[in-house]
């Protein structure tokens, strides 16, 4: 019993080692870090605070066709002429997700308070014709109208579908904050393929019982963006635009009828292709393993997580990472998680054993225990209590010669105190893996 508190002190020293070992560095390499390596060699990677990694591009041979964005002061477009009614203001590319977010027209409903006539166009047209490689996400936006007393529509220039939904209130307090229910903020799925569409948002009573706002609102977005709270109301009067998410392909074609063609984007030798779901279509990834920009056959391709680290770099240096707005963002660090499980682990087995030590120390006192009462101890108040190393020394390591007697129980020997006082001692048989002196 006496080694466990130095296993303890061994164990406690590992998982200090260990804490220390799964610290993740603060800087990373900048090779992994940069924007720069996700575009063609000498290409601008960023327009104000959006990254464009290739296939997007803004120079001229840094773009695959259709992937043109006109950088204008700052602002990212999606084509080159902005007088095109189908461009729009890209906010972030997620490359290896195929999405790009982009802000999208509002239409608005509102009424003057004295006579309630109708102050605003309350119809607005959304054409990305021209823009072939783009939809709207029928997985992450919805059609969404809000308002007190709003009727919103959207339907398709082929009107080959129409949908809509309604919001009304009388009492501003029955409006849920922070969701978008039905009262206050209603929506709507659309198709898949969605490219040209108008939205048109009514009132049923020119918002005669709620003139305290009087507008009403219809538009795309993109839900996991969409925050909506009583607040938003007043809000959406100066605003202009909301938030929507485009997800894109290299072309119209399968990933079966693209491979063939000189032309087939999955040009990095680690890379997948994979078809889109929402209509037809094809993107590239890494494989799994690899990180790196599907669209590139160069150093910037699709490369092996692990082949890059050299010697002096720790292991909690090795992260996981993805595109994200055409950048790296670190995802987590698969060593520092595995030492994360090594440190529970070797904590789990320091309780275990700090437990085990406790109750293997109370076991021992509890026998001690018994057998000092068994043997009439309770009944002396007198009685001295020996040590099982003082009764080893007092009779000689229990030496045959000091034997005194011996019984069915046990054997008795004559035992020298220190002090040369005589003492008989008891060792009795072993009975019921139990012993006692």
């Amino acid at each position: 019993m006496a080694s466990w508190p130095a296993h303890l002190f061994l164990l406690f020293l590992c998982l200090v080692l260990l804490a220390a070992r799964a610290t993740p560095q603060s800087t990373l390499p900048p090779s992994v870090d940069s924007a720069d390596r996700w575009v063609r060699p000498r290409c601008q990677s960023k327009c104000g605070n959006v990254s464009i990694p290739y296939p997007f591009g803004i120079d001229d041979g840094c773009f695959r066709t259709g992937f043109e964005i006109n950088c204008t002061n700052g602002t990212a477009y999606l084509g080159l002429n902005l007088n095109l009614s189908s461009n729009m203001e890209v906010v972030d590319i997620q490359l290896l997700q195929g999405t790009l977010g982009v802000n999208n027209d509002i239409a608005r409903d509102c009424y003057n308070s004295t006579d309630r006539s109708q102050s605003s166009h309350n119809e607005t047209l959304i054409n990305i014709l021209g823009l072939k490689n783009y939809k709207f996400s029928s997985d992450q936006n919805r059609f969404v109208a809000v308002g007190c007393d709003a009727l919103g529509y959207v339907w398709s220039q082929s009107e080959d579908f129409w949908t809509g939904c309604m919001s009304f209130w009388t009492n501003a307090s029955l409006v849920p904050n922070d969701t978008c229910s039905g009262i206050g903020c209603c929506t709507a799925l659309i198709p898949i393929d969605l490219r040209n569409f108008s939205l048109l948002v009514e009132s049923y009573y020119n918002h005669s019982f709620c003139m305290d706002t009087p507008c009403s609102y219809a538009f795309l977005a993109d839900l996991s963006k969409l925050n909506f709270n009583l607040s938003n109301l007043t809000e959406y009067t100066s605003r202009e635009k909301a938030p929507a998410t485009l997800d894109w392909v290299i072309t119209k074609q399968t990933c079966e009828e693209a491979k063939g063609n000189d032309g087939f984007a999955c040009v990095s030798p680690n890379s997948y292709c994979l078809n889109s779901t929402n209509g037809p279509g094809y993107l590239c990834n890494c494989s799994k393993g690899f990180l790196g920009n599907p669209y590139l056959n160069d150093s910037n391709g699709c490369s092996d997580l692990f082949a890059k680290s050299d010697q002096t770099s720790t292991s909690a240096q090795l992260f996981l990472r993805h595109v994200s707005n055409g950048a790296i963002i670190e995802r987590g660090a698969i060593l520092a998680l595995a030492h994360g499980a090594g440190f529970s682990l070797f904590f789990l087995i320091a309780i275990v054993s700090w437990l085990y030590w406790i109750y293997k120390k109370r076991e021992l006192g509890e026998l001690k225990q018994h057998f000092f009462e068994k043997n009439g101890g309770s009944l002396r108040q007198d009685i001295r209590l020996f040590s099982s190393e003082e009764l080893e020394a007092a009779s000689d390591n229990y030496n045959q010669s000091r034997i005194l007697g011996e019984g069915g129980t046990g054997t008795v020997y004559r035992g020298v105190l220190p002090n040369q006082n005589a003492i008989a001692i008891k060792k009795a048989k072993i009975s019921n893996d139990e012993a006692e002196v």
